[in-house]
This record gives C-alpha cells, structure tokens and sequence, in this order.
C-alpha cells in the first residue's frame, strides 16, 4: 500500500522576517541528511524523487514546502524510519542543529564545474544582490501591513465583550478536554498554517484535518480573539499531556492559527481570510467569534474607518506579494545560469547515495 503524504510549511516569509521552525518540526528525527548547494542543483527534485520512492515502499512522509515557491520542497521526513532531509541553503540552522542522533551533508556542489560559470559570475552576483533588495522589500512591506492589520484589531479588541471570550474558552475546554490529566508529557510540534509564497497565500488545511472526525471552523474579525483562545487552549492541552500540533500564522509567527490535538481526532482553526474555508462534512460545526462576543452593529458603526483600514492592508499585501514575486522571477533566472555549471551525471551519483543512507536506515527496523 502507498504511504501518505502530509504537507507542511516551516518557514515562513513573515512580517518579522524570514523565520523557521525547523527545530521542532524535525524534533522526533534521529537521522538527519542535509543537502548543500547553489540554486538549481537539483535539492527540491531530490527530496521529491526519494519522498515518492519512499511512499511507493508504503512509507508515510512529511512534506515540507517552499514559502517561495510551494511547489518546491524544502524537507521531507520519513515518519516511520525517524529520517530527515533538509535542504540546508533553505534552513541554515539544520547545519548546526542537535536535530537527531547523525548527521550527514551531502555537497551538490560537487557537481558543479566552477569553469562554467565564469561568463555569468557578473550576472549571478548582480541578480543575488536584486533578490535580497526585493526581498527586504518584501519583509519592510508585510510589517508595514502587520502595523496596519494592528489598528483594524484594535477597532474590535476595544469593543469585544472579553468576559464572553473567556468564556468560550472555558466551555472549549471543558468540552475538549475535561477533566482528564495523563501521566505523559504532552509532544508538541510547531509549524506554519500557510505560506505568502511569490504565487500568493498558499494553506495545507483542509487536507491535514480531512481525516479528523471534528473541525471548528472559527470565524470572526480582526482582534476578535481567535488567536489568543488557541493559545489558550495549546497551553491546557499541553498542561494535561493531550499532544498538540500548533499551526503559526505565517504572516505574523506569534499568532496561531490552528491546533490538532490528534488523541482527540479534532482540529480548530482561524477560518478567515487569507484561509477561509467553509464546513463541507459531517463533523464540521462554525465557531463565530464576532457573533458570540460583540454587541450589534459594530461594522456598521465603524463602518468608514474599517473601509479605509482595510484598503490600506490589501494595498500593502498586494505590493509585498509582488515583491516575492519578483523574487521568485531573479531566482529562476540565477537557477538558469547556474544549472549551466551542473553536472546531471553527478548530481544523479549523489542522490544514489542519498538513497543508500535511506537504505540503511530501512535495514535497522
């Protein structure tokens, strides 16, 4: 039988800049293999080739994608083996990482002739500077954003019934949890809800939680209190050894967007805008936070001012989804010159020995 695919993102193009959660979302590896080299090497294509030969042996994967590009990979785990690949241009911090009991580099660079390259090295050099301009754009655009997303919130926060809010909560939890306490330390696991990627905001939702018997689809505005619930709810589930996967906002990594708590088979998240997604199951049940903690007419009354909030946010995040954008296109361009350089006959000697440390990690179960 062919093993599944999850699909995740661990790191994110954020308001705060380029951020990882490699460190937790690669807790459990034991075997750690990291990939090196310049743009166009081929590391997406590896971690692909040898997620799909694993999944036709029946083995489940981890997929991690580019927040660049999300049809890029970033990493893939193989859950069942405790195995790890990463690409270590994309997470740096893997290089230096306690992350499993060994650690293997594997240089794509190897495969590269230098001589080649000669005639683009003015070209190569000039698009690296663009890319980092445009991308520091990018990063200054969305914080800008984030500011401007702060006086939307603060419209609701200054108008929400907070008492109503707690408790919600309260009845969350109860409902979820009870009164139950385990023994064991609760596993959590962080990583992004979605990407702003160089094709616009991309999500995993709906195919992580398509097999969870309940969703929450929580709705509501702006400082309506879905993120801080959720953190309150992770840190009660974590409290009683209930294991959580917590789901960071990808715009701004101190928020939460949505939690799994797997021994419950249950799954919450902020279903609004730039994820919203609507119940299509039995099992699937609407959690409106405006609904419930607001009193009538708050749109209306603040009607003028919301307007023109909102267009300043959209105006923003429009022009820093260009500027990945941008990105995206220089980066193709340097991948193209330095794919000139690549010898595919080595690049294939390298992933065949890639596939061997796989191997032998198959042979130790």
């Amino acid at each position: 039988m062919r093993g599944q695919a999850k699909s995740y993102f661990i790191v994110g193009n954020t308001a705060k800049g380029p951020h990882s959660l490699f460190d937790s979302a690669y807790s459990n590896v034991k075997s750690l293999y990291v990939l090196t080299g310049g743009p166009g090497t081929g590391k997406s294509a590896i971690i692909r080739n040898l997620a799909n030969t694993m999944r036709e042996r029946g083995w489940d994967v981890e997929l991690y994608h580019s927040s660049l590009d999300s049809e890029d990979l970033d990493g893939m785990i193989v859950t069942g083996l405790q195995a790890g690949l990463i690409d270590g241009t994309a997470c740096p911090e893997a290089l230096q990482s306690g992350v499993g009991n060994a650690l293997e580099v594997f240089d794509l660079d190897e495969a590269v002739d230098r001589n080649l390259l000669q005639a683009d090295e003015s070209r190569m050099s000039e698009l690296q500077l663009e890319i980092e301009h445009w991308y520091n754009k990018a990063i200054d655009t969305y914080n800008k954003g984030l500011h401007i997303h702060d006086e939307w919130e603060k419209i609701y926060i200054d108008n929400m019934d907070h008492a109503a809010a707690d408790r919600i909560t309260r009845e969350l939890i109860d409902s979820l949890f009870g009164a139950r306490r385990d023994s064991k330390p609760a596993k959590v696991i962080h990583r992004y809800l979605g990407a702003a990627t160089s094709r616009g905001p991309v999500d995993f939702i709906m195919p992580l939680t398509e097999g969870l018997s309940r969703r929450i689809f929580v709705k509501g505005r702006p400082g309506s209190g879905k993120s801080t619930m959720m953190k309150k709810l992770a840190a009660e589930a974590e409290r009683k050894g209930y294991d959580v996967e917590m789901f960071h906002c990808g715009f701004d990594p101190n928020s939460l967007d949505m939690l799994i708590f797997p021994d419950i088979d249950v799954a919450i998240f902020d279903s609004t805008a730039p994820h919203e997604h609507f119940p299509s199951r039995a099992g699937d049940e609407i959690l409106d936070m405006y609904e419930k903690t607001f009193p009538p007419g708050i749109d209306e009354k603040y009607a003028d001012s919301i307007a023109e909030i909102r267009a300043r946010y959209t105006s923003a995040m429009s022009e820093a989804n260009a500027c990945l954008a941008k990105v995206k296109s220089l980066r193709d361009e340097w991948k193209r010159l330095y794919r000139k350089g690549v010898d595919s006959a080595k690049v294939a000697e390298i992933e065949s020995r890639i596939r061997g440390a796989f191997e032998k990690q198959v042979h130790k179960i």
